[in-house]
């Protein structure tokens, strides 16, 4: 082998090395760029899911407040209902007296 075959396989053998050397380094920071992403996005969706889960018991418990104004509102009206009914009666019973 002569020392221009022997210098161009040595350039050669550490342009190789050199390039998978740089293919690492640059695997190593994309790997580090999608694991950062992945973290933040994790983080986000954690956040969403609080954000998501808050706003489920609000309206739940809007629900329930809502639910519970309609029960009085119910048992009001009954009992409107119910005096007017004996109002009616009263009356009818008033106006049966008035004409004998």
């Amino acid at each position: 082998m002569t020392a221009g075959a022997a210098i161009t396989l040595g350039i050669t053998v550490a342009s190789f090395i050199l390039g998978i050397i740089y293919k690492l380094i640059d695997l190593s920071v994309r790997f580090g760029r999608f694991s950062r992403q992945m973290e933040d996005n994790e983080k986000r969706d954690n956040e969403e899911r609080e954000k998501t889960a808050r706003k489920f018991e609000e309206l739940y418990n809007a629900r329930n407040r809502h639910e519970s104004s309609l029960t009085r509102l119910d048992t009001t009206i009954q009992s409107i209902n119910s005096n007017l009914e004996k109002i009616d009666l009263k009356l009818d019973r008033l106006m049966e007296g008035g004409r004998n």
